[in-house]
């Protein structure tokens, strides 16, 4: 199976703390009916010490990226905007009220 990739470059702001992330995309070009994103902290200076996981709860999209600093998703379907989606994905890890930008980068 032949799969496409895209790599965007991600800046998130909520001054005075930034970071920057790469998120690679990866699709399926034969039946277009998934895709996969692959998100790496590349820097960060949010502080990480208010998340905090109940041993009970499953990890969630913010810990695995707040904390490890790498996370990866594979879901059915393909985004329709996927700068949208990588937008409402960031303020799912970093919260609201963000600066965000989205720079897709020749692989």
């Amino acid at each position: 199976m032949k799969k496409n990739r895209i790599v965007y470059r991600i800046r998130v702001y909520k001054l005075p703390e930034d970071a920057v992330l790469h998120c690679i995309i990866y699709s399926d070009t034969i039946h277009n009916r998934y895709f996969d994103a692959e998100f790496r902290v590349v820097q960060n200076s949010f502080s990480n010490i208010p998340i905090s996981k109940p041993e009970a709860r499953l990890t969630t999209f913010q810990d695995e990226l707040r904390r490890g600093g790498q996370t990866r998703l594979i879901q059915d379907g393909y985004p329709q905007d996927i700068e949208k989606w990588i937008e409402n994905k960031m303020k799912e890890a970093y919260g609201d009220n963000l600066t965000i930008r989205i720079e897709e980068l020749q692989a």
